[in-house]
């Protein structure tokens, strides 16, 4: 695997991946822009902006054009949007990966934002957040967002709320791209089988013309306040209790992240985690656990998810024993070197997905300025001890620090009494 580091005359950056065996070439184009960017009344507009890409440009007018211009060589042309990110990416035989660099950079530069194709889309994420608050496991995530940063963007669900969607504007639309999507805004990652000169020429011949305007109007991201609620519950009349139980964790550059990152795998990710074993192995009470690791520019998030038809308070009350039992008996060498393992196996695996691998590669550049190679990653994993992975379990794992959503059936106030006392670290 070759790596290099190239940027367009405005300041797009362009990081390539050559790995000989692959057929395809895959392209992503990240901007840094997410929810976390979106003022209240914009909230969704980061979203809004990817759906309406796809409906034409000025070279391809319609969505038949723009999807079938890429779909004629049996390839792929999809995006998506994070908090802090946003991508739209190409896959494609190599042999025609030329033609797809036109497609992305009239994708981004060049979008018609028609007022028919503006209203279309606006019904269609409705619909899509509909079926977002219908789905209690994807719901009680979202929950929890809220519950971790109240009243800041990053607390607010990705894809926006209905009601901001009805209400933003084009020229609202317009102006958010106009002050985001700009060159030193912008990073271009490639992984391919072939990489010839004639594509990062090309790739640079289209990006140089995204201008870069020295007044723009930034969002000023608020500081994130302190978290006040505990608990928050949905009745919903479900056939088990969903659950989200979570706390704030590190940053992406944080020196322990990759402590928190082997303390994710023994606590939750795959069978052989403390918590599966415990609750759905040797518990039988549920058939769905699992914890999920976020890591952002200024904060982060560990999250525990579950349903269940049990009894919710034993539920909750066994996961955080088992959280309790791993800081009052200490990991040990050999979990560590299993988590190690884990992690290291999962790179590989990943690595053998070339669109993943343009993903990693782009949002490492995008967000942290800077890119690692599989083998850097590993030396910083490899350099994890038990002394470091048994500080940050206790400093940061403690019950008052989470926070729980729920979704399901009516709870009553002893459930709920007791919910709160163990989340507040008093049962």
């Amino acid at each position: 695997m070759l790596l290099k580091l190239d940027k367009t005359e405005n300041g797009v950056k362009i990081i390539c991946c050559t790995i000989p065996y692959l057929k395809s070439t895959n392209i992503a184009v990240w901007v840094k822009v997410g929810s976390k960017y979106e003022a209240e009344s914009m909230h969704g507009a980061s979203h809004f902006i990817e759906h309406l890409v796809f409906t034409g440009t000025k070279k391809y007018p319609s969505r038949n054009d723009l999807v079938g211009a890429v779909e004629t060589y049996g390839g792929q042309l999809n995006a998506f949007v994070e908090r802090e990110a946003s991508c739209f990416w190409i896959r494609i035989p190599t042999a025609y990966s030329l033609q797809c660099v036109e497609i992305l950079s009239d994708m981004l530069g060049n979008p018609l934002f028609e007022e028919q194709s503006i209203e279309k889309e606006r019904k269609v994420i409705i619909e899509e957040l509909k079926k977002h608050m219908d789905d209690p496991r994807e719901w009680v995530l979202s929950m929890l967002d809220e519950l971790l940063w109240p009243d800041h963007p990053l607390g607010r669900y990705v894809g926006g709320r209905i009601d901001s969607i009805k209400r933003i504007q084009r020229s609202e639309l317009l102006q958010f791209m106009h002050n985001h999507y700009r060159p030193d805004n912008m990073v271009i990652s490639i992984v391919s089988g072939d990489l010839y000169p004639d594509l990062i020429t090309l790739l640079k011949a289209h990006f140089a013309s995204f201008i870069s305007h020295s007044h723009y109007r930034r969002f000023t991201i608020p500081p994130i306040p302190p978290p006040i609620k505990k608990l928050c519950f949905l009745e919903r009349q479900t056939h088990q209790y969903h659950f989200a139980l979570g706390i704030r964790a590190l940053s992406r550059t944080h020196p322990d992240r990759y402590v928190v990152e082997l303390l994710n795998i023994i606590l939750g990710r795959g069978m052989s985690s403390r918590l599966f074993d415990a609750l759905r192995s040797q518990g039988g009470m549920l058939y769905s656990i699992h914890t999920h690791l976020e890591c952002l520019e200024e904060t982060g998030a560990f999250k525990i998810y579950g349903g269940t038809s049990s009894d919710l308070v034993s539920t909750i009350r066994l996961i955080l024993e088992v959280i309790l039992t791993m800081q009052r008996h200490r990991i040990s060498e050999y979990e560590l070197e299993k988590a190690k393992q884990f992690y290291k196996g999962r790179l590989i695996l990943g690595m053998e997905d070339a669109r993943n691998l343009a993903f990693w590669l782009g949002e490492s550049l995008l967000l942290d300025g800077e890119y690692y190679s599989p083998n850097q990653i590993l030396q910083r994993v490899e350099q994890v001890s038990c002394e470091d992975l048994n500080r940050v379990l206790t400093s940061l794992f403690q019950a008052e620090n989470f926070k729980l959503a729920v979704i399901g059936p009516r709870l009553d106030e002893n459930t709920e009494e007791a919910l709160n006392s163990l989340i507040n670290g008093l049962a």
